[in-house]
């Protein structure tokens, strides 16, 4: 795992794929690193074990939370382009100095 605080390399993992503007198929096809799949195993074990500390139950939910978004994002694209807009979804709620790629 790389030299950074608990579960902050993979939130910067993800924040920077997402930044680079992927394409459809690239949201699509994204995994997650092996390190971080490795690292999600680990603690996987540990709480199956039930021996995770404060700090490790912490980094297992970022994993969770940033799967979620992975899996609702991925959702939203293969439902694809013809698809009724969510009204009043979130994306009516991007502020207007963030634009969309």
């Amino acid at each position: 795992m790389p030299d950074k605080p608990v579960a902050a390399w993979l939130i910067d993992d993800v924040a920077d794929f997402l930044a680079s503007c992927p394409s459809p198929e690239e949201l699509l096809a994204y995994r997650p690193s092996p390190q971080a799949q490795a690292r999600c195993q680990v603690l996987l074990n540990k709480s199956k074990k039930g021996v995770l500390n404060a700090e490790e139950e912490w980094e297992l939910n970022q994993f969770e939370h940033l799967e979620l978004l992975m899996q609702a994002l991925k959702a939203r694209l293969r439902r694809g382009p013809n698809s009724p807009p969510n009204a009043g979804g979130p994306r009516d709620r991007i502020p207007a100095a963030i634009e969309p790629c």
